[in-house]
């Protein structure tokens, strides 16, 4: 059995220990005692050193802690050594997440069904819906607690006699040595996480934001420095934009609502003139490729220089409302295709693109494609043409 050291006290950074075990084929040890927490509960495993000694992984089994390293101390005796930057930063998700989880039932009911603590975010998933006030409230709630400094308490119990002596958030499946972590008037849950004595540690909560996930509703956040450099990095964002804007922050909001006006404006106008020039390039067509105005199962290829993707669709969707055969636009490294005849694009595109250094996809009888030059483009474009007339002639 390891001694949980960092259980006792998780604040202890650097310590003396005996390897119980050794492996050398997998590279871990075992030892008797650990500052090492292994991955549980939704927290990461602590990493650091063992001697000189990375410690990549961290898992416990059957009450023995496992160290992978990256390679093996030369004695029994080590010293460890945990990185505590990385311990503290778990300590404030993980704490934040048990004062977010107990408000969230405290005031609504909510009961936290999944947590996950990633490199960046920490989610939770609740059973109850909360709109943005309320969220608000749970945020503002949360950090009034924590400048008000309340204390977190780690009881352990041996069974589950005296669990009903507490007023537990959530019930757990353990029978016995439960680890039960109470913060003062917020929060009683069974927890083998590392957690500070008081949820000042924490510093500061920001609820980022809520969204649905299956049947839960799925709250991300951020924590104590995580949260501050979440800060400091926007707050470098909003006073770049302002420089771009030349206005100030209350009033950037204003100026880009008035930007995206009028870049909602000059789109409306250019889908209007990208329609009327579909209409010419339709015309143009049917003068080129048929005196009867009428097309009709035949191969035409055409470059459409001032159409974007969007109308050069618009313009495919135009001709084969009447007519028929193989249709293929192309504008600088950009091409579309499509037919009525029975040709599989697909198949052609996907054994030949690769060559010309391009991307695309589709379907059988409509493909698209760029390329990362026009000249890739005009090349590809005359090696598809003529595999399209060689099967037409066939």
């Amino acid at each position: 059995m390891t001694k949980k050291i960092y259980e006792m006290d998780p604040y202890i950074k650097e310590i003396d220990a005996k390897i119980i075990k050794i492996c050398d084929k997998e590279k871990y040890v075992i030892l008797d005692k650990t500052i090492f927490f292994p991955e549980g509960g939704g927290q990461p495993f602590d990493t650091g050193y063992i001697n000189d000694c990375k410690v990549l992984k961290v898992y416990e089994k059957e009450n023995l802690i496992y160290h992978y390293v990256d390679k093996l101390p030369e004695k029994n005796d080590v010293k460890l050594k945990i990185n505590w930057e990385r311990r503290l930063d778990h300590m404030q998700q993980h704490c934040g997440e048990h004062i977010i989880s107990g408000m969230v039932y405290k005031l609504f009911g909510g009961i936290n069904r999944g947590f996950h603590m990633g490199n960046e975010i920490v989610t939770c998933d609740f059973d109850v819906f909360l709109n943005k006030d309320e969220l608000n409230e749970i945020e503002n709630e949360c950090n009034r607690l924590i400048s008000e400094g309340k204390q977190i308490y780690i009881k352990k119990l041996r069974n589950r006699e005296t669990l009903s002596d507490y007023k537990i958030r959530k019930e757990t499946l353990v029978e016995e040595n439960i680890r039960l972590v109470e913060i003062e008037d917020v929060d009683c849950v069974a927890c083998c996480g590392t957690h500070p004595t008081n949820i000042k540690d924490v510093m500061l909560i920001k609820i980022l934001g809520a969204e649905k996930n299956k049947k839960y509703q799925r709250i991300s956040f951020l924590c104590g420095f995580r949260a501050i450099r979440d800060y400091k990095e926007k707050h470098e964002v909003i006073k770049e934009i302002n420089s771009l804007l030349s206005s100030e922050t209350l009033s950037a909001k204003q100026r880009i609502e008035t930007l995206k006006s009028q870049k909602d404006e000059l789109v409306r106008k250019n889908i209007e003139m990208q329609k009327k020039l579909v209409s010419v390039y339709i015309k143009e067509i049917i003068e080129k490729y048929n005196t009867n105005s009428k097309i009709n199962e035949t191969f035409i290829c055409y470059e459409c220089s001032h159409l974007e993707r969007d109308g050069m669709i618009l313009l495919q969707n135009q001709f084969f409302k009447e007519g028929k055969g193989s249709l293929l636009l192309f504008n600088n490294n950009i091409f579309l295709c499509r037919t009525t005849n029975e040709i599989d694009l697909n198949r052609i595109l996907r054994e030949t693109i690769g060559d010309y250094n391009g991307k695309g996809g589709g379907k059988k009888d409509n493909i698209q494609a760029k390329f990362e030059t026009s000249e890739n483009c005009f090349k590809y474009i005359k090696l598809l043409s003529q595999k399209i007339k060689d099967i037409e002639e066939v």
